[in-house]
């Protein structure tokens, strides 16, 4: 215990002794319930295990008390957990939404600086590559490229996610194997960020 009391720590110390004191004041002794008990033409013979009794009583309600403590201390931290988990979800998608696309290019080969706009089905594989910025760092992002035929079909649909990004401006490419029985004319690969369209490309296949 401090040696020094400020005036307010004073106080409220006086407040707590004068509880204690009203509280002790308010205590009986056995003696004294026995003669209440006497008052009230009760008998005093079965005083002890009814103490007995209080005692159980009073041993469960603490218990309750502790159990309903811990629940609530449980449920407040899954609150805060969900909290945490809703806030980091919503920044993570704010982060997703501020990232845009750029220089997309069709080509046959992986980190090609050449751009198809004219492919011929069968000759093997195509890819369609992008550059995105302003990327949050040390993220996986879930990417998603459709190629659409002339008709409108998703004739395949690439799904991935990329590895930790270690910088801003980050390049990622999907492949896809067109065979000579596909639709000839303009086709279109679909680059998707989530669910949000960052860019389109749009090449032929003859």
């Amino acid at each position: 215990m401090q040696d020094k009391l400020s005036e307010k720590e004073l106080i409220r110390l006086v407040e707590e002794v004068s509880k204690l004191d009203l509280e002790r004041k308010q205590m009986l002794d056995k003696s004294q319930v026995s003669q209440i008990l006497k008052e009230m033409d009760l008998s005093d013979d079965l005083l002890d295990e009814a103490m007995v009794r209080l005692d159980e009583k009073r041993a469960v309600e603490k218990k309750k008390r502790i159990v309903f403590s811990v629940t609530a201390a449980v449920a407040a931290v899954a609150i805060i957990a969900l909290s945490s988990t809703l806030w980091m979800s919503s920044n993570y998608a704010g982060q997703l939404a501020k990232v845009t696309a750029a220089d997309t290019r069709i080509t046959t080969e992986v980190q090609s600086s050449a751009d198809l706009s004219v492919v011929t089905a069968g000759n093997g594989t195509i890819f369609a590559q992008v550059t995105l910025h302003d990327v949050p760092l040390g993220t996986r992002l879930p990417m998603r490229v459709e190629w659409i035929d002339p008709s409108g079909t998703v004739f395949r649909e690439n799904t991935w996610q990329t590895k930790p990004t270690d910088k801003q401006t980050w390049q990622t490419h999907a492949k896809v194997d067109l065979p000579t029985s596909v639709a000839k004319g303009d086709w279109v690969a679909k680059f998707l960020l989530g669910d949000r369209i960052v860019a389109t490309k749009t090449f032929v296949v003859n």
